[in-house]
């Protein structure tokens, strides 16, 4: 039977902390008996995110009152208690349920347990096993963090990221984003949205380009169906130049120019000869406005020697000798009169010391070849290797200290005979000047070849090879922001004439820069 009690008033006198009195026919050695059921709870597999709830029942098994403490949690944090953890009692025969949630939020078994302590004398706590499994997709990259480390400006490195799915469901991939500062970037990576099943793997590059100096950091975020969200990695590197350099030099003044006509003597150029050696007025006035250091040869002999000898600034009359030498040359002469490539290489075969072009190749001075054509470059029909460009080259070995070569040519650009094959390709790997020989303004033409020589005339070679964003000229040491242009393919930097002529005499020009690092 049950034994009536009586409570009491919260606060006042009684035989436990529940304020409650037992009726006095119970046996002064009635003790309370707890019987917790189950004593294991299995959650089974549960989907990422999903929650459920199961009882655990508490009972009073005695015929005292059972006094039962807050329930506690202990291990994995997928396991809660539904309701707020108290202290309750239990008369004989009651029972209380104790709701458990678990929660599918990491993949893999997880355990905890429950314990339930109480004023039961022979059991005073009870351990409740919890299991449960959740079916996440869980993403791993690796490595989730990357140092490049101290590196030097430009050299490059790149890093391989893995995507691997350490989940047991599949994962659902929305997106790949990244942000390097624009030194590093994701330059490989899969095609977005993309599924990976449990242990399948992703790869992605994260290039690193070197460009200015600096601490740069680079992430990036993966936003999947992973319960965390969005997961990142990141990288790191401190960047920086190998060092500094100052080069200076000195504004030269009336810079050499070597420029060598080589004039195609064929029948039909009979005109054109007379109308280019009328002009030659036209090409010094605007030549000698630039620089009085020039020096002009011209060629239409096989033999490749000058004719009338070097024209320079101090010539008595250069504009005779040069009508004049543009019109020599006899039929017996001029065989490769249509084969200007060969003649000129001939000519500067011969600018050694007694050769009859001894003088033509000044050490620093810009060469420029402009060639007189109104046919096709035929130098091919001789052999089939003197192609262009295989003169080409060979007009850099013989002249190997010009500031550079350069090729233009007045040919027959619109098909007013047979067209300007070979001396067109050589004129615009050379970045020269193409002027149409077909009913030419020779005045114009004359003054536009007079610019195209004085170009480089003030060009200045650099000791080391610059990073070109850091380059800082400076005249007189004002910095110049325009007015100058750097030429990777020579390393050198070059003054616009206009700004080279109206500087003082003398006048000092730096160049200050950071050097880039030989990358192995």
């Amino acid at each position: 039977m049950r034994w009536p009690l009586l409570l009491l008033a919260a606060g006042a006198s009684a035989c436990s902390d529940y304020a409650l009195e037992p009726h006095p026919g119970i046996p002064p050695d009635a003790e309370p008996d707890i019987e917790v059921s189950p004593l294991s709870v299995d959650f089974g597999s549960l989907p990422g995110g999903e929650v459920a709830v199961r009882e655990v029942a508490v009972r009073n098994l005695g015929a005292a009152l059972l006094e039962v403490e807050p329930p506690a949690m202990e291990g994995d944090g997928s396991f809660t208690l539904v309701d707020e953890a108290a202290s309750f009692g239990l008369m004989d025969g009651e029972e209380r349920s104790l709701r458990i949630a678990f929660t599918a939020a990491e993949p893999e078994a997880r355990q905890a347990s429950l314990w339930v302590r109480s004023n039961d004398p022979d059991t005073p706590e009870i351990e409740v096993a919890l299991a449960g499994l959740g079916l996440v997709p869980w993403l791993e990259i690796t490595p989730d963090f990357h140092d490049f480390g101290e590196v030097t400006i430009p050299c490059e490195e790149d890093l391989q990221l893995v995507l691997q799915n350490v989940g047991n469901a599949d994962l659902h991939v929305e997106s790949l984003a990244y942000d390097g500062g624009g030194q590093l970037a994701l330059t490989e990576s899969p095609g977005t949205p993309f599924t990976l099943a449990p242990g399948a793997v992703a790869a992605a590059t994260v290039l690193l380009q070197p460009s200015a100096a600096g601490d740069v950091i680079g992430r990036l975020q993966v936003a999947s169906d992973d319960p965390r969200g969005v997961v990142e990695a990141t990288q790191n590197a401190s960047l920086g130049w190998t060092g500094e350099q100052t080069d200076r030099f000195t504004l030269p003044v009336d810079p050499p120019a070597d420029i060598l006509f080589a004039v195609d003597r064929s029948g039909s150029m009979d005109d054109d000869a007379l109308a280019l050696g009328a002009a030659f007025g036209d090409f010094i006035a605007t030549l000698g406005a630039l620089t009085d250091g020039w020096q002009v040869g011209v060629v239409t002999r096989d033999d490749g020697c000058v004719n009338q000898g070097l024209l320079t600034s101090a010539t008595p009359d250069p504009v005779t000798s040069f009508a004049a030498a543009t019109l020599e040359g006899t039929d017996a002469e001029v065989a490769l009169d249509e084969q200007l490539f060969q003649m000129v290489d001939r000519a500067l075969q011969q600018t050694a010391v007694g050769a009859c072009n001894e003088g033509l190749l000044r050490a620093g001075a810009p060469l420029h070849v402009v060639f007189v054509s109104d046919e096709p470059e035929r130098s091919t029909e001789t052999a089939a290797a003197w192609t262009w460009d295989w003169f080409l080259t060979r007009y850099g070995a013989w002249a190997p200290e010009a500031a550079q070569v350069q090729l233009s040519g007045v040919i027959d650009l619109d098909d007013c005979n047979e067209g300007p094959a070979g001396y067109l390709e050589a004129v615009e790997a050379t970045d020269g000047l193409a002027l149409s020989i077909c009913d030419a303004d020779w005045g114009a033409a004359a003054v536009a070849l007079a610019e195209a020589s004085a170009e480089g005339l003030y060009t200045f070679p650099l000791s080391a090879e610059p990073d070109p964003a850091t380059l800082e000229v400076a005249l007189d040491g004002v910095i110049l922001g325009s007015g100058w242009a750097w030429d990777p393919g020579t390393n050198a930097i070059t003054l616009d004439l206009d700004l080279a002529r109206a500087a003082a005499t003398g006048a000092e020009v730096t160049v200050h820069y950071h050097l880039l690092a030989e990358c192995g």
